[in-house]
């Protein structure tokens, strides 16, 4: 038997041991079934056993302790009981694994007790330890848990000297930030070290997927670590002694880990002596707290009694209410009552119905045995039936009645002659008496109709017989899900479709088939299961089909059958089928095509959000779900591409809107108008072959555009009509055709295409001549959910009404939904997925001499990206746009909350960002204030304001305030600055303004929403969380007042522009006010609390204030905000050609 290894994790919390834990799971370790759950601040995983978490909580409770507090009590106090319940719980861990993972913080305080289980399991154990810097992890815990750094820095020494102390120079010692740097190195660290062997293979596809550098938020260094006030030297002794383990600067280690460890080495007696040290200022700590304890009660003591206080005025509010709840529970007894009374009324008419309903079961179940009957009949008397076809005497019938009648029919014919119509007949009878099973497969309505026809002239009477078999016949629709179904003569005969008829379609979908029936079919089907919402009507051109396609069209109804008397071929064909359609526009579909949802809708939405638009096509891919076509390339030899081909049909370069030079006949849209004045297609390119691709020059050539819409999907089985070999048959003609249309088109190839195969990504999107712009930013904007995102969004908008060609790098590589396919629709390729976050430097590099223009926001994002962007040759011009000064916020910030880790973080961003300035051409902001402020210290820098936001429509007027009322707050809580001006809104200003105006309704929205604000729900408060962009605009027109009370951010406000450009007045700080054009006449700006309640009083009800300050703010946004006011500034810095970069 194996011997049972164990691998033990230990470190303090948000140390990196999570991050460890999971990447030992490579070295055939199990971490079991019953883990915690991700969380929003570990959303990869814990990692850790819950069972384990929660039995070592028990150990810690039982010892008075848990996991965060800072004094040890004595040593761990253990019974027998537990002993005996954690060799239970270990003996469940083994059972279906000799090599199991324990990881949990906690461990390293109980190290005494569970060493002592281990060697009673007989478990050999591996002990590794993750060291962190005590700095980093003392961050993590404050923006994790609000824990005080200097708690987080004792609560650190506190485990990592435990577990020092206990295991000493036997614990393995892993490092963070190495691990990192270069985890496949570390790993391989890990795996000799735990007698393991590495696959490098599957390491490399773990740190791919689940190893991210940027994880680690906080970064401070040896000399942070020494110098902070905060810091105690036994601290520092003890973590330059875990980084010299890590590094390898100390003596090797123990190799013999699987023995029972000395709870006194060497190096842990050299650390024991820091205890004393530390208890010390761990009791004055205490001490303090006790001392701040004293003070919460008397606090608490005086809160207390003004409770009792209110609770005195509540009862009585309560009592001189107690009369209108004494009417009220009257009017609820009589509606009882009522209800009671309509019960007993509806119980009745239910009686009634349910003995309806059991005389309809009886005559169901009648029904039922009269159609047995009639079953077992048929059934009978198809067995005599089979039993007389069977028969000797009906074979030997058969045989001895031949020579009469052959002589009869020899006799009949020549007196028949000249009558069809009865020669028919008689040939049918002797069909029927020689092959009666064939004439039975030959029965279908349009010939039992054209039979009766001939014994009679009655048409009613034929119409009435065909009728009768139709009824009988009827039967559902033939025509399988999956692949394409090669019907039978008899299932063909008994399909039935149906479509419905308009009057005036709006598109007409023109399937040109030659044979091919089953393809015909499952077209047909497959538009049957999809039906656009817009009006259509179906054409089917027949190019004189020799299969059953002439019989089984007739039967399908709602659609037109235009049947040519001869083989058009495909191209004149289409032209004269076109003169049948009705709609505004043609859909060209072929037959041997099947579509998805949403294929025709896409398609005609693209006319109304492009006018430009005069040929639109759809995304092809093949039946086994590869890519057959994403727009089409031609060359300057008249050669094309299927772009794509046989490629991801969901990757990224195959999905986003844009302009093509021709897209497949298979499936494309074009205006009927535009079509005939165009002259159809060329019939010198006939039968087939270029007329798609000769159509989309002629239409660019008439002022339009070709597009390639990717939410249109068709699936088409490629060469069905006319196979793919191009040497045979009708598939001559592509060679043909080629040569006719590079002579055709001659100029325009030699001008505006490339040699083959040369700038595929300029000629996949014609975007030759065009200035591309690279964006760069955190993800993709999640517009409706925070002002940074907004404005980037609407700048992206703006690049692609403007002509340009736009690409989006999300640093997060992540396809969020919906905001994804929104650029895309958009025409902006968003560079998403595993790929391009594991090759986004390569591809940057591929296309060096593509990218005109990168566009880079927010420091962080930036610093990842500029170097590699500069180092590009040749270089684009490289625009960064801060959003706001990070320093200047945290600095106000600390201003108004004095904390020292705000003044590190101000330093590190002032830093931060003047460096990311050098290296930028040119550097945006959306205030001149912080324009100003960067100038005043580096007055060389390319620096200017843009604003926030570029609107394209306003309001016409002011609102009419009589009818709205209420206040509302709008803003994102993931930025402190909105939370903290909120909550002391509610708590300082709003109080007194209800003293005024008690109705009053204040309104909060915003995304990212914390327990503390949902907490503010009250009477007056309403907390409606993320509002989408709709359900905010519908609130906006209810609302009289907006307020923005921020006591330090920087930059404009985008909540302060949104609500400007609605015509919604503001009232605000002058921080919230802060670069606004004319701030004083467009906003009511006041910073102290009472200034702020008298403003909103006196402003509230006054309607002509209200409507002044509306119109200043609308021509405000009108004038400074617009879409041409944006333009103004950064067009020319967009635009620069490459030569005059710096």
């Amino acid at each position: 038997m194996m011997p049972r290894q164990l691998v033990v994790i230990l470190g303090m919390h948000r140390s990196g041991t999570s991050l460890i834990t999971k990447s030992i799971e490579l070295l055939g370790y199990s971490l079991g079934d019953n883990l915690m759950p991700a969380g929003v601040d570990n959303p990869k995983g814990f990692w850790e056993d819950l069972d384990i978490v929660q039995f070592n909580d028990k150990l810690l409770a039982h010892n008075q302790m848990s996991w965060d507090s800072l004094l040890d009590s004595s040593p761990v106090v253990f019974t027998k009981d537990l002993q005996q319940e954690a060799l239970t719980l270990l003996e469940s861990k083994f059972l279906n694994t000799n090599r199991f993972i324990i990881k949990d913080p906690r461990m390293s305080l109980l190290l005494d007790f569970w060493s002592r289980c281990f060697v009673e399991a007989d478990i050999s154990v591996y002990y590794l330890t993750v060291y962190r810097q005590p700095l980093d992890i003392a961050a993590s815990l404050h923006a994790r848990n609000g824990i005080e750094v200097e708690h987080g820095l004792l609560l650190t020494y506190r485990y990592n000297r435990a577990l020092m102390t206990f295991l000493g120079d036997s614990v393995f010692v892993v490092g963070y930030r190495q691990f990192l740097e270069n985890p496949l190195r570390e790993l391989s660290r890990i795996a000799g070290r735990i007698g393991s062997v590495l696959d490098n293979e599957a390491a490399g596809f773990f740190i791919k997927d689940f190893i991210d550098p940027s994880i680690s938020h906080h970064e401070f260094t040896d000399e942070d670590l020494v110098g902070h006030e905060l810091v105690f030297p036994e601290l520092v002794d003890l973590a330059a002694i875990m980084s010299g383990m890590v590094d390898g600067s100390m003596q090797g280690f123990d190799s013999h880990l699987i023995k029972y460890p000395e709870p006194r080495s060497s190096l842990a007696l050299s650390l024991f002596e820091f205890q004393v040290k530390a208890d010390f200022k761990l009791k004055a700590l205490l001490k303090a707290n006790i001392q701040e304890y004293d003070l919460g009660n008397k606090l608490l003591e005086g809160a207390q009694k003004q409770l009792e206080a209110d609770l005195i005025d509540v009862a009585g509010r309560l009592s001189e209410r107690e009369d209108h709840i004494d009417l009220l529970v009257a009017d609820v007894s009589k509606l009882v009552a009522d209800v009671a009374l309509g019960n007993e009324r509806e119980k009745e008419r239910e009686k009634e119905r349910e003995k309806e309903r059991e005389k309809e079961r009886k005559l169901q179940e009648e029904h039922k045995r009269e159609v047995a009957g009639y079953q077992q009949h048929l059934g009978d008397f198809n067995r005599v039936h089979n039993d007389v076809l069977g028969s000797v005497s009906f074979r030997l019938g058969r045989a001895l009645t031949y020579p009469v009648r052959k002589p009869v029919t020899f006799w009949l014919l020549p007196r028949l002659k000249g009558n069809n119509g009865r020669l028919a007949v008689v040939k049918f009878i002797r069909t029927c008496v020689a092959k009666p099973i064939v004439a039975l497969r030959m029965m279908s309505p349009r010939r039992v109709k054209n039979f009766f026809l001939l014994l009679t002239d009655q048409q009613d009477l034929a119409e009435q017989v065909v009728g009768n078999y139709q009824s009988e016949m009827e039967k559902e629709v033939l025509v399988p899900d999956e692949g394409v179904h090669h019907h039978s003569d008899q299932e063909l005969n008994e399909i039935k479709l149906s479509f419905p008829n308009h009057e005036n379609p709006l598109v007409s979908v023109l399937i040109p088939v030659y044979n091919q029936i089953d393809y015909t079919l499952k077209c047909l089907a497959s538009i049957k299961q999809q039906m656009p919402t817009v009006t259509m009507e179906i054409v089917v051109a027949d190019d004189c089909s020799t299969d059953a396609t002439p019989e089984v069209l007739a039967q399908v109804e709602g659609i037109t059958v235009v049947r040519h008397q001869e083989n058009l071929g495909f191209l004149r064909s289409c032209n004269r089928a076109v003169d049948s359609c009705c709609g505004d526009f043609i859909f060209l579909l072929n037959n041997d095509t099947t579509v998805h949802d949403g294929w025709l809708d896409k398609l005609v939405e693209t006319f109304s959000a492009h006018p430009d638009a005069g040929l639109v096509g759809s995304k092809l891919v093949y039946p086994n779900g590869t890519l057959q076509e994403a727009g089409g390339i031609v060359w300057k030899d008249a050669s094309g591409w299927n772009y794509g081909r046989n490629g991801d049909p969901d990757a990224p370069e195959f999905n986003y809107f844009r302009e093509v030079d021709y897209v497949s006949g298979a499936a494309i849209l074009f205006p009927r108008a535009l079509f005939l004045t165009l002259g159809k297609f060329d019939e010198n390119l006939a039968p087939a072959y270029y007329e798609d691709t000769d159509f989309a020059f002629s239409v660019r050539k008439n002022g339009k555009k070709v597009y390639f819409q990717p939410a249109s999907v068709i699936t088409h089985f490629e060469g069905k009509s006319h196979g793919t070999d191009e040497s045979l048959g009708i598939k001559q003609n592509q060679v043909i055709n080629q040569g006719k249309f590079r002579e055709k088109w001659a100029q325009v190839l030699d001008e505006q295409h490339f040699e083959n195969a040369e700038h595929v990504l300029q000629a996949r999107e014609r975007s030759r001549g065009k200035t591309t712009v690279l964006v760069i930013d955190h993800y993709v904007p999640h517009f409706d959910k925070d002002a940074g995102s907004r404005s980037t969004f609407l700048y992206l908008q703006l690049l692609v009404q403007s002509g340009f060609n736009v690409k989006f790098l999300g640093d997060n590589f992540f396809k969020h939904e919906p905001y994804t396919s929104l650029l895309q629709d958009m025409g902006i390729e968003v560079l998403y997925g595993n790929y391009y976050q594991s090759n986004w430097e390569k591809w940057l590099r591929d296309h060096a001499g593509y990218i005109d223009v990168a566009y880079m926001m927010r420091p962080h994002i930036a610093e990842r990206y500029i170097d590699v962007v500069n180092s590009l040759k040749p270089r684009p011009r490289t625009i960064y746009f801060g959003h706001d000064l990070h320093y200047l916020r945290l600095q106000r910030q600390f201003e108004l909350h004095p904390d020292d880790k705000l003044a590190a973080e101000k330093v590190y961003w002032e830093r931060k960002e003047y460096e990311l300035f050098e290296k930028f051409d040119q550097i945006y902001y959306p205030s001149q204030i912080e324009v100003d402020e960067i100038l005043a210290r580096k007055p060389n820098l390319p620096v200017k304001a843009i604003p926030l936001y570029a609107f394209d429509q306003f309001e016409d007027e002011s609102p009419d305030f009589i009818s709205r009322e209420g206040l509302i707050f709008v803003g994102g809580f993931n930025h402190l600055p909105n939370s903290d001006g909120l909550v002391w809104f509610v708590n300082e200003v709003f109080p007194a303004v209800l003293e005024s105006l008690p109705d009053l309704q204040l309104y909060i929205v915003g995304s990212n929403m914390p327990d503390k604000i949902r907490r503010l729900e009250s009477r007056n408060i309403k907390v409606k969380g993320f509002l989408s962009d709709e359900a905010l605009g519908d609130l906006y027109r209810r609302i009289r007042m907006s307020v923005v009370p921020l006591r330090f951010g920087a930059g404009i406000k985008g909540k302060v522009l949104e609500a400007m450009q609605k015509g919604i007045p503001v009232v605000t700080t002058s921080i919230g006010a802060e670069g606004i054009p004319n701030a004083g006449t467009n906003l009511m700006v006041e910073d102290a609390s009472a200034d702020l309640v008298n403003c909103i009083v006196e402003s509230y009800s006054d309607v002509e204030m209200l409507k002044r300050h509306s119109i200043a703010g609308l021509e405000t946004i009108a004038k400074y905000f617009s879409t041409d006011a944006v333009l103004k500034v950064i067009a020319e810095d967009f635009r620069m050609p490459r030569e005059k970069h710096k």
